[in-house]
């Protein structure tokens, strides 16, 4: 079988620059490999769009990421708006996916909840969660035109979309999560409890932590792969012949 092959980076907070996206589209066409983000790629505030980017521009960290051939990104943070014409404004320009299985939004085109990607002999079925920015009781939630779930329900509801989606191909299946959710990332924080009650999950690319070196543990039977913050590192991502991941860190800064 043709290896399947991952490319991560999470939390870049607009320090993606044409030098580094080079880099990884270097990375992604040797490696032959899925490139992917785990949410908060973008320079710009939280809710609002960055003021440095005037209206129908793409931004920089945006041309530089359609450079390196991102195929999905997680939507962080970073990525939020308070409404769904905000949340377009920020992601004009972008010419993959953004991903967000929790959110329900009423305006707009370019987030979707789930991706079927077809590399060499897989079929890499994709989702992703997003920090809840409208909790009850909040402003943003009395004023937003954008709804959260919950990210366990929605896990569940994506997971089922895929493998039914999946059904009858002729390629194995792999799910992956791009998870830009959880304040705790420790054996007993909420990302591990979630993790733990989503058995048919493969992968997890975990972002939302910055964590400062990468890393590859396993809960339960889920593989979770870490990658360091502000474009300093990517991690390369093999699915070997006996179903365990191999984790090759990348300097990129």
């Amino acid at each position: 079988m043709t290896p399947l092959t991952l490319i991560q980076t999470a939390d870049m907070h607009g320090k993606l620059t044409m030098e580094i996206a080079r880099r990884l589209g270097d990375l992604k066409l040797r490696h032959n490999a899925l490139l992917l983000d785990c949410g908060d790629a973008l320079d710009a505030p939280n809710y609002l769009p960055s003021p440095a980017i005037p209206p129908a521009r793409i931004s920089p960290v945006a041309a530089a990421m359609n450079a390196a051939g991102y195929d999905a990104m997680a939507m962080g943070n970073r990525e939020y708006g308070w409404r769904g014409s905000t949340i377009n404004a920020k992601l004009a320009g972008l010419q993959f996916p953004v991903l967000s299985a929790n959110i329900v939004l009423q305006d707009t085109r370019i987030v979707r909840s789930t991706l079927t990607l077809q590399a060499g002999d897989y079929t890499v079925g994709l989702f992703a969660l997003t920090p809840n920015m409208a909790p009850a009781g909040s402003l943003a939630q009395r004023t937003s035109d954008i709804q959260f779930i919950d990210p366990e329900q929605a896990a569940h509801s994506a997971i089922a979309d895929l493998r039914t989606h999946a059904e009858g191909a002729l390629k194995p299946t792999i799910i992956i999560a791009l998870m830009h959710w959880g304040v705790e990332t420790g054996p007993e924080g909420d990302q591990a409890r979630l993790i733990h009650s989503l058995p048919d999950l493969d992968l997890v690319l975990a972002g939302h932590a910055h964590v400062e070196a990468g890393a590859l543990d396993n809960i339960g039977p889920t593989t979770v792969s870490r990658c360091a913050s502000h474009a300093r590192e990517a991690a390369i991502l093999r699915l070997e012949t006996d179903g365990t991941w191999h984790q090759e860190l990348v300097k990129l800064t």
